[in-house]
């Protein structure tokens, strides 16, 4: 028994858990926290450790002295807002099998759940407006709309984008360059979306500007008094989605 408490203890000695959350996490969405379990001990490999945090559970079969073992959990937030992990349940039936013994590591992560993104009615009005509007074709060379004139390949030129009848005439890689698609702008207002179910008109927005985005089109949020300027940015999609992700929480 004494020899059994003493390798349990060292079993745990030395343990550290790391946490790596996704940059994006969406409400009523599965996504995989990836969990590191790193051995800091000079001679003793960590044997048979189930990690659990928030009632999912990662086991750790062994991980060699001064090494580390990395584990996959599946979770899913039902709500929007900030979320924590204060501890992690770490527990093991190493070494005789006879009884298991387990203990708490502090932790301290916080993260922010996105809302969920819904397509509704209003994003038709949305797009329908958009559209009258109009964009605009510039004269900025790109690979969107009309051919502005051709030019000699250059190697990372998109093969598709190859002008083949201007090639057979001069034997040499000839490419279509095209003029660049100018997008209108588009600010969404928060309090003029006419939707009354709050979480349905967050979900909404969340999906018109991550619609707008994914066309390259610069979308712009305003919210609660704040006033996210017109962008296309990762970073910008992220800050507004935070803005979204904690309105009246």
């Amino acid at each position: 028994m004494i020899i059994s408490g003493y390798l349990s203890r060292s079993n745990f000695s030395k343990i550290r858990i790391e946490l790596e959350m996704p940059e994006e996490i969406y409400a009523k969405t599965e996504f995989i926290l990836k969990v590191r379990l790193i051995n800091e001990k000079r001679l003793m490999p960590a044997f048979l450790i189930r990690a659990t945090i928030a009632d999912n559970e990662i086991l750790f079969p062994i991980v060699d002295r001064k090494n580390s073992g990395t584990g996959y959990a599946t979770f899913q937030f039902g709500e929007r807002g900030k979320f924590s992990i204060r501890q992690i349940r770490l527990c093991s039936v190493f070494p005789f099998n006879f009884f298991v013994k387990c203990y708490e590591i502090k932790k301290d992560v916080d993260f922010i759940v996105f809302p969920q993104m819904k397509k509704c009615d209003y994003l038709t009005s949305f797009e329908k407006e958009r559209r009258m509007t109009g964009d605009r074709n510039t004269m900025r060379p790109g690979f969107d709309s009309e051919p502005i004139f051709i030019r000699d390949y250059v190697e990372g030129d998109p093969l598709k984008y190859i002008h083949w009848k201007a090639t057979a005439k001069t034997g040499k890689l000839k490419i279509k360059e095209l003029s660049s698609q100018s997008y209108k702008p588009v600010i969404i207002d928060f309090e003029s979306i006419g939707i009354k179910n709050t979480e349905e008109k967050i979900s909404c927005i969340a999906y018109m500007v991550n619609a707008c985005l994914r066309k390259g089109i610069p979308v712009g949020l305003k919210i609660s008094g704040q006033f996210y300027k017109q962008g296309i940015s990762r970073q910008h999609k992220i800050n507004m989605f935070k803005a979204l992700a904690l309105y009246e929480k």
